[in-house]
């Protein structure tokens, strides 16, 4: 099994309790080579991280992300490097490997992957989990409104086809026609590159902190996306979930940050205690002024209401505003 993960060095620690319920959770494989995206993570931090490779006696693979040469034309002062280096995966590692996992930093592993890892994709280049989006911005890139739209957090890669795909072309065509109206940088560029080459998963591979902030029912009126999954599929994942993600949630704070409520929380500060962060204090909560504002609102009144307007803002007001100011 092979296992990509990318951090700088703030998130150093969020990638330490990732790495240990990834070893603890998956102790039966045999072959578990980690890579991982090294942002500036400083040496300090790049040790303790080592040591827990030697824990659990497993390979580490750092890549550093300024050794890395991408195109000029992914480069602005809108994006950094960073936010597309994931894309050239085939350039970063060797032909002998053949599919990849890629992990977000910010997840946990709750159970063994062996079966995430052996999924057919039928024909197709990179499986994940459908994330929860309006129509309007499928079609703001392009894209068919019915066309699975997956978060970037967790995909499965299959690298042979990947390297046969022209990707740097595809990717540069689809920046340089739809630039004004990117949203979520590398997400965006992944869906609408292999429209047509992505396999859908099981929610419970990526377990969106929006599943618990929401009912079903909630979720669906807030983000209005075209085609999803079940309600029993979502209760699924929410209860027996295999992987963690905690993405941004205006109505909760992440597990690491103070005061956060979030239904996983203990779970991820399980797996810190067992690293060289488990001393390591909770980040301050720097919510701005305006988002607690409106959290608050939101909450005071009824939540039918309050879930009708932030549905408008999210699914209708803001990719209709991205969509003009690109045509202006």
């Amino acid at each position: 099994m092979n296992v990509l993960y990318a951090s700088d060095d703030k998130f150093a620690g969020i990638l330490a309790a990732s790495l240990v319920s990834l070893f603890e959770n998956n102790k039966q494989e045999e072959e578990l080579q980690v890579f991982i995206l090294d942002d500036g993570i400083s040496p300090e931090n790049r040790e303790r991280l080592n040591e827990i490779f030697s824990t659990y006696g497993r390979k580490s693979a750092f890549l550093r992300v300024n050794d890395i040469e991408i195109p000029d034309a992914f480069i602005s002062n809108r994006w950094p490097k960073v936010a597309f280096i994931r894309l050239f995966i085939s350039d970063i590692l060797d032909s002998s490997v053949h599919r990849l996992l890629y992990l977000d930093c910010d997840t946990i592993i709750q159970a063994p992957l062996a079966e995430l890892w052996r999924t057919r994709l039928d024909g197709n280049i990179i499986a994940g989990v459908r994330d929860c989006l309006s129509f309007r911005y499928l079609e703001n890139l392009g894209m068919d409104r019915k066309s699975p739209y997956i978060n970037s957090g967790v995909l499965l890669i299959d690298l042979d086809q990947y390297r046969e795909y022209h990707v740097k072309e595809r990717v540069q065509r689809f920046i340089k026609a739809y630039a004004g109206v990117i949203r979520y940088p590398d997400q965006d560029v992944i869906n609408a590159v292999f429209e047509g080459k992505i396999y859908t998963l099981p929610p419970q591979y990526n377990t969106l902190t929006l599943f618990y902030d929401f009912s079903y029912d909630a979720m669906c009126k807030y983000r209005k996306p075209e085609a999803y999954y079940t309600r029993r599929q979502i209760e699924q994942a929410v209860n027996s979930p295999v992987i963690i993600h905690f993405t941004t949630s205006f109505l909760s704070l992440r597990p690491w940050v103070e005061n956060s409520r979030h239904r996983y929380k203990e779970q991820f500060l399980y797996y810190r205690s067992l690293s060289p962060w488990k001393d390591m204090p909770l980040w301050k909560d720097n919510t701005s002024g305006l988002k607690k504002a409106y959290v608050k609102i939101y909450r005071c009144v009824p939540r039918k209401w309050a879930v009708a307007f932030s549905g408008f803002l999210h699914a209708t007001a803001v990719p209709v505003l991205k969509k003009r100011r690109n045509r202006g």
